[in-house]
């Protein structure tokens, strides 16, 4: 090998490196801007969740007097979302509203991801969530599932940006998450602090 040649090589690698790293920096400088107006984690969470539509969401409300909302990222093919599920008519009895995300496991093009979004554009939307969170794999009604998949994206976004990382995922209005099937107790505690 001569070298220029070698020379070459290394000069390419530097300069993609350098790239890289530019880049890097730019979207660390994005990242930064966001807390650089004293918007910690938390609060952006909580600002995010405070201007959502319920229209997007399957709202199940409390009838008892509210001591607060958390908002489930969740999907009818995870089973402990299915099993958290159950725990929403204890949580209604504390006084707290649920409202549910749409967050697919599987990406677009599974039968997964469908399933989702053809309970998310069924008419009936709870209905649609109450049949397919009746067990793992539970039938749903399919015939909405080739509609837009619009708000099953911007929740996705939504919870990558707000750190989701497996469902159900539990937040807050003040932002703050908790992870996985917690009983409805936990929860309720939560707002007692």
């Amino acid at each position: 090998m001569s070298i220029k040649s070698m020379l070459s090589t290394k000069s390419k690698f530097i300069v993609q490196s350098c790239l890289l790293v530019v880049a890097l920096s730019l979207i660390s400088m994005q990242y930064a801007e966001a807390f650089s107006f004293g918007q910690n984690l938390e609060q952006r969470r909580a600002n995010t969740l405070a201007n959502l539509s319920d229209d997007e969401m399957i709202v199940y409300e409390t009838e008892k007097e509210q001591i607060g909302t958390i908002y489930v990222f969740s999907s009818v093919d995870c089973r402990f979302c299915l099993q958290f599920h159950k725990e929403i008519p204890r949580l209604n009895d504390y006084g707290i509203t649920v409202k549910y995300l749409a967050f697919p496991l599987k990406a677009k093009g599974t039968e997964d991801y469908a399933r989702m979004v053809s309970v998310w554009n069924n008419p009936d939307r709870k209905a649609a969530w109450e049949q397919g969170t009746k067990t793992l794999n539970a039938e749903v009604d399919m015939s909405y599932a080739n509609e837009s998949d619009s708000v099953i994206n911007k929740h996705l976004l939504i919870g990558v940006d707000m750190q989701v990382r497996g469902t159900p995922a539990i937040f807050f209005e003040d932002g703050t998450m908790m992870r996985g099937a917690i009983p409805a107790g936990t929860i309720a505690r939560h707002f007692n602090n």
